[in-house]
């Protein structure tokens, strides 16, 4: 088990035989080009390479086949779905998610301008009875055991408050053609 582009891949065998023995590996069965040593390297392993690995072995004799090793990589999360860019009305609610691929398990943190909301710790983020202090740049963090990968920030714009009034019109009483009535009204 190795991690993508981080480590490099040896592949051994030991035999015996006379006369001098010659070796070819196989990756899933098929020839690989160059490789007639003992010792198959490979440099900076990428998933292309994960897969069967075997050694003929031959002399004048005969030849025989080694076991097949498997070689698995393992990668970083790679982002299928970024959070998108969202604007609420005070009092609502939205739903942030993400989808990866690369090697499980995953753990998620939501972020919010960077710094972690506490027990926003899966894929998808959902927030209800959203007010402006919930608007911000929202991103996640995926972790594996490759390390971890930051989405692209989402911006949440949460609306302000819709109008309130906290003074009503009050009611008059006016002789008729005597006054100019004014009505008043106080909203924030």
């Amino acid at each position: 088990v190795f991690k993508e582009n981080a480590n490099n891949a040896a592949f051994s065998v030991t035999a015996t035989g006379t006369p001098q023995l010659t070796y070819q590996w196989l990756f899933n069965g098929v020839v690989i080009s160059g490789a007639t040593n003992s010792v198959y390297v490979i440099s900076l392993v990428t998933t292309n390479q994960a897969g069967s690995y075997s050694v003929l072995i031959s002399n004048p004799i005969g030849s025989t086949s080694s076991a097949i090793a498997t070689l698995t990589v393992q990668t970083l999360p790679k982002f299928l779905s970024q959070p998108i860019s969202q604007s609420v009305n005070h009092g609502g609610s939205f739903t942030l998610s993400t989808s990866v691929t690369g090697t499980a398990p995953f753990t998620y943190q939501w972020n919010k301008n960077g710094v972690p909301i506490s027990g926003a710790t899966n894929n998808v983020f959902a927030l209800t009875g959203a007010n402006e202090s919930d608007s911000g740049l929202y991103s996640v963090t995926v972790f594996n055991i490759c390390g971890s990968v930051t989405s692209n920030p989402a911006n949440v714009t949460v609306a302000g408050l819709p109008p309130s009034i906290v003074g009503h019109p009050q009611s008059q009483d006016v002789k008729k053609g005597s006054a100019i009535v004014t009505f008043n009204v106080v909203a924030q």
